[in-house]
């Protein structure tokens, strides 16, 4: 084993692209781990459906639980609502609208983001 952290640090000191390729992949695991670890979040507090597609109602109240502000519900409502149109785009792009285990994880980071960045645009108006 220790041989093996040596031979690793060795090529790291030597080979600038092994070394950037071997980052690359650890960046890539940890996102996609991050993307299904979202998905899970969603599936548990039920804001997703029996396919694992988001649900609008589901993703307005995660978003919005225990918020009081209402300006904030309703720029997180119609943030879910601008994010569910692209969602829904993705689900008809796919011949028998389910989408399999990598790209739900996929979808959950992209809504994610895209929930995020509306209600910080529409907070700011």
């Amino acid at each position: 084993m220790q041989q093996w952290i040596y031979f690793r640090l060795f090529i790291f000191n030597h080979n600038s692209c092994s070394q950037s390729l071997f980052l690359y992949f650890l960046f890539s695991l940890f996102l996609y781990l991050f993307q299904c670890l979202l998905q899970c979040v969603y599936r548990k507090v039920k804001a997703v459906d029996s396919n694992n597609f988001p649900s609008a109602e589901g993703l307005v109240r995660l978003y919005s639980e225990g918020v009081q502000d209402r300006n904030y519900f309703t720029a997180t409502y119609q943030a879910v609502q601008f994010c569910m149109k692209l969602a829904e785009q993705v689900r008809q792009s796919k011949p028998n609208g389910v989408l399999d285990g990598g790209q739900t994880c996929d979808l959950a980071y992209d809504m994610f983001n895209c929930v995020s960045d509306q209600i910080e645009k529409v907070s700011q108006i």
